[in-house]
């Protein structure tokens, strides 16, 4: 239901009258000060004229302070029909938009800059709207699994009722996993940053767990420093190596290597490349419906992608050395002095 907009004033008249006064303020300050001079350093013949002037500002001051309110009060007015509409769409309908009223002056600016923020507003909606579908098409496809398992299982005459129940565990599994990665890709969208710290490669790979069907290999220098989250990279590191391992025949090989300012990693697998056509489509949340059961949710890639980019770094699919595909990321490397204080870890305790 759609919240309806607070009133909210007319533009405040304090603001008019501050243009007011310090206009006519100017006015009658000057034409003091020449009243004053005209009649310290004059004789009295002179004197009347400068009282004259000084009568004359007096009247000049109220036009000025009347100019300046009236001006004022149009320029407020304008501005505040844009902030009531804008605050009536905020709520509303997502295409509708403020009135621009073209021009090059402040007011159209502002008019252009509300319809930008509105746009934006659009777009992510939308984005999280087709997000929200795919995470549900995702998640329809082992609720149906479980359903149909646990059905077979209870039909008198059925299947073997252990096996539907552990094809139904299976599923369940799944299903997890799934809604685990949706919700880490939620947070991560939301803009989720826990406390980062400078740690070295080695423990971030502490509790990434290497598959069994495959052989994995490590070369470069894992002291090498990192600036980041530490659950993140380990969850950035262990979707890498699941996600070479899911292409991989035998091996993956992961090298480390710093390059002038960057930190690169190279996660190579030997099994069938990653289609050039493809790679970009990687990185979509949900790209494959057509993925099979047990072959991973299919949201690795585009976890990594987040996790990467909100440390400042970027992720792209290579060919590998090995035949496979090669899996870079470039994350900005620790340079010493470069940091800012808040982002520096803490003393050990």
């Amino acid at each position: 239901m759609a919240r309806t907009p607070e009133p909210h004033p007319a533009p405040a008249a304090a603001v008019r009258t501050r243009v007011a006064v310090s206009a006519g303020a100017a006015v009658f300050v000057a034409a003091a000060c020449t009243a004053w001079v005209a009649l310290r350093f004059t004789d009295s013949t002179t004197a009347r004229p400068a009282v004259v002037v000084l009568a004359t500002a007096l009247l000049a001051c109220l036009l000025a302070a009347a100019t300046a309110w009236i001006a004022a009060d149009r320029v407020l007015r304008r501005v505040g029909a844009l902030e009531q509409r804008y605050r009536s769409l905020i709520d509303g309908d997502p295409r509708l938009r403020v009135t621009d009223p073209g021009g090059d002056d402040e007011i159209s600016r502002l008019a252009r800059t509300l319809n930008d923020a509105l746009d934006g507003r659009q777009r992510a909606a939308e984005r999280r709207l087709d997000f929200v579908g795919d995470a549900a098409d995702a998640l329809r496809g082992p609720l149906a699994g479980v359903r149909a398992d646990l059905v077979a299982a209870a039909r008198p005459g059925g299947p073997d009722p252990a096996h539907a129940v552990q094809r139904a565990l299976v599923a369940v599994d799944r299903l997890q996993a799934t809604a685990a990665d949706v919700l880490l890709l939620a947070r991560l969208r939301a803009g989720e940053r826990p406390r980062r710290e400078i740690l070295p490669w080695f423990e971030v790979m502490a509790d990434v767990r290497v598959p069994g069907s495959v052989g994995f290999t490590v070369e470069g220098d894992l002291a090498t420093l990192v600036l980041g989250a530490r659950t993140h990279l380990t969850v950035l590191m262990q979707y890498l190596v699941d996600e070479a391992a899911r292409h991989a025949e035998t091996a993956v090989a992961l090298r480390i290597a710093t390059f002038d300012d960057a930190v690169v990693l190279r996660v190579d697998d030997d099994g069938p490349p990653i289609p050039s056509a493809e790679r970009e489509r990687a990185f979509t949340p949900f790209a494959d419906p057509d993925r099979p059961p047990g072959d991973g949710t299919g949201l690795a890639l585009v976890i990594v992608d987040e996790i990467v980019r909100a440390h400042g770094g970027s992720v792209r699919i290579e060919d590998s050395p090995r035949g496979g595909s090669r899996l870079r990321v470039e994350l900005p490397a620790v340079l010493a002095g470069a940091l800012p204080e808040w982002e520096a870890a803490p003393p050990a305790r």
